[in-house]
């Protein structure tokens, strides 16, 4: 399980599981749960949940596979 928080009204920005060899397509400013999900699913990951607070800014991120594997922790990059 990992916790996201995302305090941005503008731009854009990309996730990497691997210190940015590969990289999410990018989300902008008030991306939706699917949208995040979307987006760490196309980093290889096969299950992932993703929660959000009622103010939308904090968002926890259930891995349920690849099973009992480690995952890296996501980083954020700008999108250019």
């Amino acid at each position: 399980m990992q916790t996201l928080t995302v305090n941005a009204s503008l731009g854009n920005f990309t996730l990497s599981l691997d210190g940015g060899s590969s990289k999410s397509s990018a989300l902008t400013a008030g991306f939706s749960t699917t949208d995040l999900e979307n987006a760490i699913i196309s980093l290889g990951i096969s299950d992932v949940k993703v929660i959000t607070d009622d103010d939308g800014h904090f968002y926890t991120i259930i891995y349920s596979a690849p099973a009992g594997s480690d995952i890296e922790q996501l980083e954020v990059f700008d999108a250019v």
